[in-house]
């Protein structure tokens, strides 16, 4: 079967709210009618608010899964996804190709013999298909029933990509292009242009980590940004909105300090604009996908990506410049703040 076939009885199994936005596009993309969406669900991941919000404002029909409640590699879980199965959904896509447990649950619902499809998971995505993927450290004994189980049960697992990187070519996987704006309906049209300027923030822990940065040096920089965005732009509103599992108080600070407005949206920073009824002048971001799909649904707005880079250029950074050098190709300015 066409992996990519219209009309298949689908599941979705998924956890972020991106992803839970590209399995809406896939949806309406792939005229799928009959679905259900997988929540693998955590209730301490602080962005359900956002995930949930797009789940129950589109009137998409899903089922939680509570993981917490039990591990991943717990008897009851891999028999289920071990026994023969014929029902009713004949195609399972993964929101990301690194998480087994979204395998694990999903394939409970499908039938064997069902081609598996990994929906786009943003950044990471970008990165497998410039063979940059990062390092995932699977349990042994998880990763052989795994693939017991994909061969018990016969499941395409050929690598089978719907993404909205389309562009760039991997030999190594089968590809179709994913077209987030048809999840929009069209709402981005009769938008209202205005002088706003969006700052669109990071995961402190996951960005300042990796890249090796003082998180304290991170704050100072990114308050001198604000600094000169409001120098250069005095009538501009200016809004800071933080990245959706970043509950630190830092941009709360900086905000209040510089009299700019900080907004924690109800849903992820693409739906939100587009509720706002707006055009925004400019956004900026620290290479997050979102500055990506940000730019394809307003392309005369200027985007711009800051890279902060340390004296020493690690793993973590030179896939961050790859990146980056990807969305400079797409129109988005590059910025690179030295932090030595």
């Amino acid at each position: 079967m066409n992996p990519f076939a219209k009309q298949v009885p689908s599941v979705f199994s998924i956890q972020s709210p991106f992803q839970a936005l590209c399995a809406m596009a896939a949806i309406k993309q792939l005229m799928i009618s009959d679905y259900l969406i997988i929540v693998n669900y955590y209730p301490e991941n602080p962005r359900n608010r956002q995930l949930l919000s797009l789940l129950e404002d589109y009137h998409l029909n899903y089922e939680l899964i509570n993981l917490s409640k039990g591990r991943l590699s717990s008897y009851s879980r891999l028999l289920k996804a071990f026994c023969h199965r014929n029902r009713r959904y004949k195609r399972l896509f993964l929101g990301d190709y690194r998480e087994s447990h979204y395998f694990v649950t999903g394939s409970y619902y499908v039938s064997d013999m069902s081609p598996v499809v990994y929906l786009d998971d943003g950044n990471s995505t970008l990165a497998l298909l410039h063979d940059m993927p990062e390092d995932v450290i699977q349990n042994h004994y998880i990763e052989s029933y795994l693939k017991k189980i994909e061969r018990r049960r016969g499941f395409d697992m050929k690598k089978n990509l719907l993404t909205i990187y389309s562009d760039v070519k991997n030999s190594k996987f089968n590809i179709e292009p994913l077209d987030i704006s048809i999840a929009l309906n069209g709402s981005s049209r009769h938008l209202r242009q205005s002088e706003d300027i969006f700052i669109v923030g990071t995961n402190l822990d996951k960005y300042c980590g990796p890249l090796g940065l003082d998180k304290a040096r991170f704050v100072r920089k990114l308050n001198e940004i604000v600094v000169q965005l409001k120098v250069k732009n005095p009538t501009a509103i200016i809004t800071y909105i933080p990245h959706g599992a970043d509950e630190s108080d830092y941009a709360k600070e900086i905000c209040k300090a510089n009299n700019i407005e900080f907004c924690r949206p109800k849903m992820m920073i693409e739906l939100e604009l587009i509720n706002r009824r707006i055009i925004p002048s400019a956004i900026y971001g620290f290479t997050s996908t979102a500055l990506f799909n940000l730019k394809k649904m307003y392309p005369q707005t200027h985007v711009v990506n800051i890279l902060f880079r340390n004296s020493e250029e690690n793993k973590i950074y030179l896939e961050y410049k790859m990146l980056s050098q990807y969305y400079s190709a797409n129109g988005i300015h590059l910025n690179t703040v030295e932090l030595s």
